[in-house]
């Protein structure tokens, strides 16, 4: 095998809490991942030596080292016992600055395809350790589906979620938001996303899907309305539209509301009015 084409899906966090900042300069977090449909396109091709990338859809993103997929494949191949080099194409469809993980998933894309292109030389334990490196989302990303999150977000715990089949509706303003600057912008308070994270977790492990809605936190919410009130204004507008439950997508700036499929997702979507970015999505099971 010599080439290879991959999806790589979009996250949103159903619970987002922020418990403090560490020694290290990063924040310890508790978090909810839930894989969504919303996907870029990701095409590995096998060369004698070198990285190349490629981007289309989105011209503000870099091609070279500064990108989280080309800083993928030089971690692989570095750690790689044989010389080899790729060239990567990557077609984006996850907005940039969203909060939605897309640079994130493109990073581990890059690594679950090298992998196969190169006899899976490496287990899922070992790509999420290389994952680490590029970023505290990455890891995620590996294996996808249904997971809570704690440390930086790089320590995973897989969740057997079965037979939700919600729609989502993703709004993203013009404006995108920086995570280091909302982390700095936080201010702490009492941490009750650590109890929606457990009801939560009953919930979906029940499959009583209807109950959700009262129990998606994201702490970052009240500092995005701070930097961009129209967030707050998307969000009333997505509850007045019908969706059941509406947060913030990871840092920011996208906004997601909840429906009962994709059907209705498109619905909504349909008739949004606003200069804002509009994406239709459901979760995925695995």
């Amino acid at each position: 095998m010599k080439a290879i084409t991959l999806s790589a899906c979009a996250k949103i966090n159903l619970v987002l809490e922020v418990l403090g900042r560490r020694a290290d300069g990063y924040h310890d977090i508790s978090t909810i991942f839930q894989e969504i449909s919303l996907a870029d396109t990701v095409s590995l091709s096998l060369v004698n030596q070198g990285i190349a990338l490629e981007v289309n859809n989105d011209p503000d993103l870099p091609a070279d080292e500064r990108n989280l997929a080309f800083k993928a494949a030089a971690i692989f191949l570095q750690h790689y016992p044989q010389q080899l080099g790729v060239n990567i194409k990557l077609v984006k469809r996850i907005p940039h600055g969203a909060g939605l993980g897309g640079g994130s998933s493109d990073a581990a894309a890059v690594l679950r395809g090298l992998n196969q292109l190169c006899g899976q030389p490496f287990t899922s334990e070992r790509l999420a350790e290389l994952a680490c490196s590029l970023g505290s989302d990455v890891p995620f990303f590996i294996r996808g589906g249904t997971a809570l999150g704690s440390s930086r977000g790089e320590v995973l715990t897989q969740l057997p979620v079965k037979g939700w089949r919600a729609g989502l509706v993703i709004v993203k303003p013009q404006v995108s938001l920086s995570t280091a600057l909302m982390y700095k912008q936080l201010n702490s308070g009492l941490t009750i996303g650590l109890e929606n994270i457990r009801i939560l977790r009953l919930i979906l492990l029940e499959q009583r899907f209807s109950e959700i809605g009262p129990y998606l936190f994201n702490r970052f919410e009240d500092v995005a309305y701070g930097v961009c009130p129209r967030i707050r204004e998307i969000k009333q507008a997505l509850l007045h539209a019908g969706c059941s439950a509406v947060l913030l997508c990871g840092s920011g700036s996208a906004t997601f509301g909840l429906t009962q499929d994709i059907s209705a997702a498109k619905i909504i979507a349909q008739a949004w009015k606003g200069e804002e970015s509009v994406f239709v999505a459901e979760v995925v099971m695995k």
